[in-house]
């Protein structure tokens, strides 16, 4: 088992509770060496501790993230200042999602 299998579970409260009142990812993906970012719209499921968001299959992040799944991300307030931001950042794997997934992220 590698790092990005291990998982803090259950997530404190406070860093939950960020998740759930932000709707935008940063998500980072890195192909062939090359480095890559794409803001995203995304649903956290809280008893999978997943991040579920929609993108084409022909667009960039999802292909560098499908030829090399090991991602990291940021979320941060939309109520940001110069001196005061808040934010998390991860890292994760990025596989296809199941209908499944997609049908309890609509919710």
């Amino acid at each position: 088992m590698d790092n990005f299998s291990q998982l803090i579970n259950p997530l404190p409260e406070a860093i939950l509770r960020f998740i759930e009142d932000n709707e935008v990812l940063t998500i980072a993906t890195s192909a062939e060496n090359t480095p890559y970012c794409a803001t995203v719209f995304y649903r956290f499921l809280k008893e999978e501790n997943v991040f579920v968001f929609m993108s084409e299959h022909d667009t960039k992040h999802i292909r560098d993230g499908l030829s090399n799944p090991r991602v990291a991300g940021s979320i941060v307030t939309r109520n940001v200042g110069l001196t005061n931001v808040k934010g998390i950042q991860l890292t994760g794997l990025l596989s296809g999602s199941s209908d499944r997934r997609h049908e309890k992220a609509r919710r």
